[in-house]
């Protein structure tokens, strides 16, 4: 089986190699994942989040939940990154996060946000 082709790939390989693209031509299409600044916090109770961001006003929220069940974070803890921001697309799965005061994060889960003014 030739894995270089979707063809070749089984249906869960397929679902990985579809994610792996999306983000790496996502990446490759914001400055600010690959040139951009960096401030990260502390994780708390399980769940790490970063920003990558730039002067162009482009920024990116990663956050990730290492835990079995899903957990709420306050945005508030973030309000150095958030200020002026209102909302978020998820990069992967195209849903809108229409509030960032409160982000409830699925168990074992890593989002990719887009933050909108």
């Amino acid at each position: 089986m030739n894995k270089f082709t979707a063809a070749g790939r089984t249906a869960p390989e397929q679902e990985v190699f579809t994610l792996v693209s999306k983000l790496a031509n996502y990446r490759k299409a914001h400055p600010a994942l690959h040139s951009g600044k960096l401030m990260h916090y502390i994780p708390e109770d399980g769940v790490y989040t970063y920003f990558r961001y730039n002067d162009k006003g482009e920024t990116i929220m990663v956050m990730m939940n290492a835990n079995k069940q899903d957990k709420t974070v306050a945005g508030g803890r973030f309000a150095e990154r958030l200020t002026g921001f209102t909302s978020a697309t998820n990069v992967v799965s195209g849903a809108t996060i229409p509030d960032l005061k409160t982000l409830r994060i699925p168990a074992q889960t890593a989002w990719v946000l887009e933050l909108k003014r």
